[in-house]
């Protein structure tokens, strides 16, 4: 009878580490296969986020960049306004001179014509990366100096005391036709700038519409992504937590047996 004893005692024990045993192998196998199971969404949704924050980064450049182009291309048209309105202003103050003899017209001519070179000047250098308008202001150039070459001429004769011959240049309309051909030019050149205005305005906006879509599909699929993620640890920890209630149901009928074989 002691050697029976002895034999369960042996045997209980022996159950124990059985079932100690097989839990502490299933251990680390279950929690492999969560890791498994939790790892392929988790790298989903980092490479969704490496996604998302590449194009944000690129559309953010892009829109920047169309934005300084817009910018500049107010300024192109506010320069060649200012390049208009001094041909306007030396075109007023030989008449209001010449009509008048008031010498405060011909100060506004003479700032004009200190004016129209660095106008020009200035139009030039803001078009230098914009082939068409640097044609076209190639074409006015020459009509502006033509331009205020007949001014010079009908102010100088009028200092001269010739006020007929000053105003008999006025009547040829020479002055008017050049002063047509110059507007026209320049209108041709703010309509290609209002062109580009609306091109690249456009493209402005559509850069934000992509910019606020890909951070809205951005986000929707992290959230997707990480929802999953969510369901699958829950599931497999209610797997996990099954198959170890299941275990210790299994020991504790070993143990209850064990204790009746006794």
């Amino acid at each position: 009878m002691p050697m029976k004893n002895v034999d369960f005692g042996n045997s209980g024990g022996a159950a124990e580490a059985s079932w100690s045993g097989l839990g502490t192998m299933q251990g680390p196998k279950a929690g492999n296969r969560t890791l498994g199971k939790v790892a392929g969404p988790l790298i989903l949704a980092c490479t969704f986020l490496i996604f998302v924050s590449a194009s944000s980064i690129y559309l953010v450049v892009s829109s920047q960049t169309t934005s300084e182009l817009v910018s500049h291309t107010l300024q192109v048209e506010n320069k060649i306004s200012a390049m208009m309105g001094a041909v306007r202003y030396a075109e007023t103050g030989q008449r209001g001179y010449l009509l008048t003899g008031n010498r405060d017209y011909l100060d506004v001519y003479d700032t004009a014509v200190r004016s129209i070179e660095p106008a020009i000047a200035d139009v030039r250098q803001a078009t230098i990366d914009n082939p068409t308008q640097q044609s076209a202001l190639t074409e006015i150039e020459p009509l502006v100096v033509r331009k205020f070459d007949e001014l010079a001429e009908t102010i100088r004769l009028y200092q001269a005391g010739e006020e007929v011959a000053a105003l008999a240049l006025v009547r040829t309309n020479v002055g008017r036709e050049l002063m047509a051909e110059i507007r026209a030019a320049t209108i041709h050149m703010a309509d290609e700038e209002r062109r580009l205005l609306l091109l690249r305005s456009l493209t402005s906006r559509t850069n934000n519409l992509w910019l606020l879509a890909v951070n809205l599909v951005g986000l929707a699929l992290i959230i997707a992504v990480s929802g999953a993620a969510i369901v699958i640890v829950r599931r497999v920890a209610a797997k996990e937590l099954a198959r170890s209630e299941g275990r210790g149901d299994a020991l504790q009928a070993a143990i209850r047996k064990h204790q009746k074989a006794e």
